[in-house]
């Protein structure tokens, strides 16, 4: 019978053709205990994977839409290019070097032993529990075991962050509004994309962000600015370990030292937002390793917001991340009214004819415009 398609699934089941008589009991004995439809075992799913986007699914499914993967070891599992696909998805599971050796399994992954022989690419070290004699309800009952253990790792604090958002840019309230929700704990919405051409004030939009965020207590910031950038500007609250990440070694790419960072933050339960800034101008390298594991992995990592700024934005295609992503904003340049009512606010004693003239005088560029009608030091 057809199962209903489950944002997340509880357990998925990695495995070969040839070992479906075994991870078949398994699977139903496992289901029993969790109930549908938190198991994924590929022949209940059927009616959904078939089409031209059925390898995208599985990626998704193995990388980051089920909280443990069961990894079927047999010297079959890999030989296929589904199992492939499957295998490169898992490996996938959390943010980290993208062209650095292959890591090893982390608690999320739970690899037993279904059948004789070795899958190339497998460590040897990974230790496999045997489970070819087991009932698969003593099976069913290690895995829900694994499950628990990393349901139990300590979670993410999420920081207090002012509900009264400090906003000094003229015109761009919606986005600060969509900001203010975006940091909440609770949120639906775990990415917001901004969208601008030249000189409508993208960058003050971005500084206006950060100086909201930094002053929340074990938050911090990975900043981005591809015009020509050779780093990761990684900020934070005065916090002395995560200075030690700010501090961090720079590896050549920028993927790489976003992988490092966010590992970084995760094993050490910190909150993150991720800035991506003139997004229009990261390589197509930054961009594939964005959009294949930095956004996926906002389906599982509540503690992790992520801000793309720019001229244009990711690829949209029906992907299950584009769930947690706001409705892009799309940023317009501010006005000469817009400006007064900005003066106005900021208790500038000014007449629109005054505005006018400055407005005139700074060609309308929103960076000159700040510092003639906004907050006075």
């Amino acid at each position: 019978m057809a199962r209903p398609i489950p944002e997340t699934f509880d357990v998925a089941f990695s495995l070969a053709g040839a070992n479906r008589e075994l991870v078949g009991k398994i699977a139903k004995a496992l289901e029993a205990k969790l109930g549908k439809p938190t198991v994924f075992y590929d022949e209940w799913f059927s009616h959904y994977l078939p089409g031209d986007r059925g390898d995208l699914k599985l990626q998704e499914i193995f990388s980051d839409r089920s909280t443990v993967v069961v990894l079927c070891v047999s010297g079959e599992y890999g030989k296929s290019t589904w199992t492939a696909t499957e295998h490169d998805a898992i490996l996938r599971r959390k943010p980290a070097e993208p062209s650095g050796p292959k890591k090893q399994w982390s608690m999320d992954v739970f690899p037993i032993r279904v059948g004789d022989g070795w899958p190339e690419g497998l460590p040897e070290t990974t230790i496999c529990h045997e489970v070819r004699a087991i009932p698969p309800e003593e099976v069913a009952d290690l895995i829900v075991a694994r499950l628990g253990l990393v349901r139990a790792s300590p979670a993410v604090a999420w920081p207090q962050v002012p509900e009264d958002l400090q906003w000094n840019v003229a015109n761009h309230l919606g986005v600060r509004d969509s900001l203010s929700a975006f940091l909440k704990a609770n949120s639906a919405h775990r990415m917001l994309v901004i969208r601008g051409t030249t000189g409508v004030g993208k960058t003050r939009t971005v500084e206006a962000m950060l100086s909201n965020v930094l002053d929340a207590p074990g938050f911090c910031v990975l900043h981005v600015d591809f015009r020509g950038t050779i780093g990761v500007r990684i900020q934070t609250y005065d916090d002395p370990e995560l200075r030690e990440l700010a501090q961090m070694k720079k590896s050549k790419r920028l993927s790489q030292q976003l992988g490092i960072a966010l590992s970084f933050l995760k094993e050490r339960a910190r909150s993150a937002m991720v800035v991506l800034d003139s997004y229009e101008s990261a390589s197509d390298v930054d961009k594939s390793w964005v959009e294949a594991n930095l956004l996926p992995s906002l389906i599982r990592a509540t503690w992790l917001r992520v801000v793309i700024a720019g001229q244009s934005g990711p690829t949209m295609s029906g992907k299950a991340w584009e769930r947690y992503a706001t409705a892009p904003k799309a940023l317009s340049k501010p006005l000469v009214e817009d400006w007064f009512d900005f003066s106005r606010k900021n208790e500038h004693l000014l007449t629109l004819e005054n505005v006018q003239h400055g407005y005139l005088c700074a060609r309308g560029v929103p960076e000159i415009c700040v510092r003639l009608f906004g907050p006075v030091n």
